[in-house]
């Protein structure tokens, strides 16, 4: 009968043998914990940093964003825009793709991280894995270095918040101009 973790009947293999690779310190039967070169630390600092800076490029984006669309000065003005007039249509065509440059910057930012960190070979390959991870559709993560895999799921959780922060300023904006 084979022992547990499929090796062949006779062949004792030891916890080293079957334990995971793991990015992080972990112990397991009293063992000192594996180092990594900082693991999970590093990609926990990296991630911090990364999750810091995308919310204030958003905060300013969309703060940016309010002041093109003269949201802040002139609240009561577009309280009065119909939303399907020409005027109310161009407010949100230009929110819409305001809000896309946003994500994308964001996007791109992480993209070049996973470049620079190495986690990925090319940028093409880069910024699609931080696509798929910003937007949590989370497709694969084959070809990415296993150090810095917390680093992309903190991003995952970075743009959903992102991405509600998004949709309650848009919503706001379209309500506002709906208003009478």
């Amino acid at each position: 009968m084979a022992a547990a973790g499929g090796a062949d009947e006779g062949h004792d293999r030891s916890l080293s043998d079957v334990r995971p690779a793991l990015p992080f310190p972990i112990a397991l039967d009293g063992e000192a914990p594996c180092r990594n070169k900082g693991g999970m630390l590093a990609s926990l600092f990296v991630a911090t940093i990364m999750v810091v800076l995308t919310v204030l490029i958003h905060g300013i984006g969309l703060f940016t964003l309010s002041r093109l669309l003269r949201l802040e000065a002139k609240e009561e003005a577009s309280a009065n825009i119909h939303p399907m007039s020409p005027r109310g249509i161009a407010v949100t065509l230009l929110l819409v793709l305001g809000l896309f440059l946003l994500h994308g910057i964001e996007i791109w930012t992480y993209g070049f991280l996973y470049l620079a960190l190495g986690a990925l070979p090319n940028l093409a390959e880069a910024i699609y894995f931080s696509t798929i991870t910003y937007s949590t559709i989370g497709y694969d993560d084959d070809g990415f270095l296993t150090a810095w895999q917390m680093v992309a799921a903190i991003e995952g959780v970075n743009g959903v918040i992102l991405l509600g922060w998004s949709t309650a300023f848009f919503v706001t904006v379209v309500a506002r101009m709906g208003r009478r």
